[in-house]
């Protein structure tokens, strides 16, 4: 089953990994709570470095569990824990508390409402005239934020 688990792409952790995305997820979030998940720029997690934080016995340990069952012990503040080398992936939508979800951290006034349409699991959002996003759903989110939030990202092509 591990196996069959996509590998995040190269384009969509960088959105994640960027210091002032992670500030602006840390503050959106209200903190890292139980279920929360993560990304260890270090590949904690053999080939996949995405988990998901799984307990904390003190305000100061956690554990996170890998996508393939692989366990890591924290020792570090978990309210500190957004940043280098592990960094915090919201939800494209959290069901339980959609602020807490990407798209719930989306202000939809600056997006036309029409252009909300996911067509062949591409996500479209235009925004002015003339300019549009669209990709995967999660890299369109991200990317919606990034223009909201006033922060550019270089990605090479």
């Amino acid at each position: 089953m591990a196996g069959t688990r996509r590998k995040m792409d190269a384009e969509t952790l960088k959105y994640f990994s960027c210091p002032k995305m992670q500030e602006k997820f840390r503050k959106a979030m209200g903190g890292r709570k139980l279920f929360d998940r993560v990304y260890d720029l270090n590949n904690f997690a053999h080939k996949y470095g995405e988990g998901i934080i799984t307990s904390y016995s003190s305000e100061h340990y956690f554990s996170v569990t890998s996508l393939d069952g692989f366990v890591v012990e924290y020792s570090s503040p978990l309210r500190e824990i957004v940043g280098p080398p592990l960094v915090c992936l919201p939800l494209p939508f959290d069901p339980q508390n959609p602020s807490r979800g990407l798209w719930g951290m989306v202000d939809w006034t600056v997006f036309s409402e029409n252009k909300r349409v996911l067509n062949d699991g591409q996500l479209h959002l235009s925004f002015g005239n003339s300019e549009y996003i669209e990709g995967p759903p999660e890299l369109a989110l991200l990317k919606a934020l990034t223009h909201q939030w006033g922060i550019e990202i270089k990605v090479e092509k």
